[in-house]
């Protein structure tokens, strides 16, 4: 994986290759190499080394690495580290998911039952995602209005593959406010749907695939001039839904810079 001219084993793909040691430390793995190691003496020392909550993951990217060297070495494909990192945090996060119950802190909601304008001189960025399984695709969707109600811009993109709800709102919003920042516009205030990820947003940052993209989105938000994230109904965000699920009807990216009023007519 990262083409030294190095005889492969074991104890180079987990132990001494960099592109391994970037991988734990990227997910915040306190690993190192004692030089005269054996891999199974690095691995078990690992394991006594960590604490017990970090262990998962140190497995999961461990079988993360392995995959990847796979795939390099049987189908040529280029490794990406931060690819390779989220999807066995992913993985991670599903089995978890399947195997114990997480009751994340109540964070209060914004109770909105209409869509609001945002307060003078704020701009409103409201983001959804949509899942077709069928097509195996996703759809990230996003409307920009201003504070007398007016539109602005709309935008849907069409992504391959399928991950979780959770996963799939947050890169949307990851998505929106990458492409708000390249606009040049003002402060902005964001709502989604989902009460997790306003939840997320809200709370202390975590290692997972889903607190990675959640990091991502507060550092994006931290670059703009003034960002406010709130949590609304399905109802208030329809306008988002709708450009979210025509990404998926309809293959690629769409973007509007005037109402779209086949997809808008009845939205909120």
């Amino acid at each position: 994986m990262c083409r030294k001219e190095e005889e492969e084993s074991a104890l180079h793909i987990f132990a001494t290759c960099p592109e391994a040691m970037r991988a734990y430390h990227a997910v915040g793995l306190p690993i190192t190499y004692v030089p005269g190691n054996v891999v199974h003496e690095w691995f078990f020392g690992c394991l006594s080394m960590l604490r017990a909550d970090l262990i998962p993951k140190f497995i999961m990217v461990c079988w993360g690495i392995w995959c990847s060297r796979n795939a390099c070495v049987w189908r040529g494909a280029a490794f990406d580290l931060m690819l390779m990192v989220h999807h066995a945090l992913l993985f991670l996060d599903d089995w978890l998911a399947g195997n114990e119950s997480t009751i994340l802190p109540a964070v209060p909601p914004c109770q909105v039952e209409r869509w609001n304008k945002p307060q003078a001189g704020q701009l409103k960025l409201n983001t959804d995602a949509a899942i077709n399984h069928t097509s195996n695709t996703m759809g990230y969707g996003w409307v920009v209005r201003d504070d007398n109600r007016l539109f602005l811009a709309a935008k849907s993109m069409s992504v391959p593959g399928i991950y979780d709800a959770k996963v799939a709102e947050a890169m949307s919003m990851r998505e929106a406010l990458s492409w708000f920042k390249n606009t040049g516009m003002g402060g902005v205030d964001v709502e989604t749907d989902l009460q997790l990820l306003f939840n997320a947003l809200s709370g202390s940052s975590f290692d997972s695939a889903f607190g990675l993209i959640v990091g991502d989105l507060k550092e994006l938000a931290s670059s703009l001039l003034d960002v406010n994230f709130s949590f609304v109904k399905r109802s208030v965000n329809r306008a988002a839904h709708i450009v979210a699920r025509e990404a998926v009807s309809e293959s690629g990216c769409g973007e509007w810079l005037d109402v779209p009023l086949t997809l808008f007519s009845k939205a909120p």
